[in-house]
């Protein structure tokens, strides 16, 4: 397969450009509703060097990564914006989280919450994969993506399938399940390429916001298993934006299915 068909590069630290092993990469295309989700998913080697090869002929994607330590401290996503079969990406930097104040945590956060699913008055057995979603802009235009979570495996698969584990105002006669996502608390740094040349946007300051989504389809028939198949949150427990923390744990609006078979 001709090398024109591969994208590669490495993975290093902002501020000391040292390599970082065991990071994750992914490739990703957006769906039809806009949103990046992930078609490929490597780890780093020793050296921080990451390939995908061969690839379609004349396809584009747009790739994310993320990395944490051994010693627990997280980096951003980072995420390079249409990468065509052929590239080099050169060095790739993710920034590590630094801590508010002397002592603070270097993250990452977690984000907790719970699937809900009925059929009409009795409650439905589900599986859904639930995504860590973050959004940015560039100039007009929003783009959402799917954060890789700092856990194995990536996609979360969370059986919805009794009533026990449903929590104070859940919907009567539904079942539920858990989940619980560990991901960067920091909003990411972002890449664009213009002739050849990648350059990197610092992360924005601020609070960092996410989007949970569940989705309901049966991944070997590709059918529906609730009506709408997918459902999103972009809300904590009290009704605010959902914001991650370094080292805390952030507690999700539930997200409801009905309809469900």
């Amino acid at each position: 397969m001709p090398p024109s068909f591969g994208i590669s590069g490495q993975i290093v630290d902002s501020v000391t450009l040292q390599p970082i092993a065991a990071a994750t990469v992914t490739l990703q295309i957006p769906d039809n509703s806009g949103t990046d989700r992930i078609a490929m998913q490597a780890m780093t080697d020793s050296a921080g060097h990451f390939g995908f090869c061969p690839l379609p002929a004349g396809a584009v994607f747009d790739v994310v990564s993320d990395a944490m330590t051994s010693s627990g401290t997280a980096s951003n996503a980072t995420v390079v914006f249409n990468v065509t079969g052929g590239s080099n990406l050169g060095a790739v930097p993710l920034v590590a989280e630094t801590p508010a104040t002397a002592g603070a945590p270097t993250g990452p956060g977690t984000i907790q919450g719970t699937v809900t699913a009925i059929n009409g008055t009795t409650g439905a057995s589900i599986d859904t994969t639930v995504s860590a979603l973050q959004t940015v802009t560039i100039g007009s235009a929003s783009h959402t993506f799917t954060v890789p979570p700092f856990q194995t495996p990536a996609s979360l698969t969370v059986q919805v399938s009794s009533s026990t584990s449903c929590p104070t105002g859940s919907p009567t006669v539904a079942f539920c399940g858990s989940y619980s996502l560990i991901v960067p608390a920091s909003n990411p740094n972002v890449g664009t390429i213009a002739a050849g040349k990648v350059t990197f946007t610092a992360p924005a300051t601020g609070d960092v916001l996410y989007t949970v989504e569940a989705d309901a389809t049966n991944p070997t028939s590709n059918a529906a298993m609730c009506s709408p198949s997918s459902q999103t949150t972009s809300k904590d427990s009290t009704n605010m934006p959902l914001k991650v923390t370094p080292g805390a744990t952030t507690n999700a609006a539930p997200i409801d299915f009905s309809g469900c078979s």
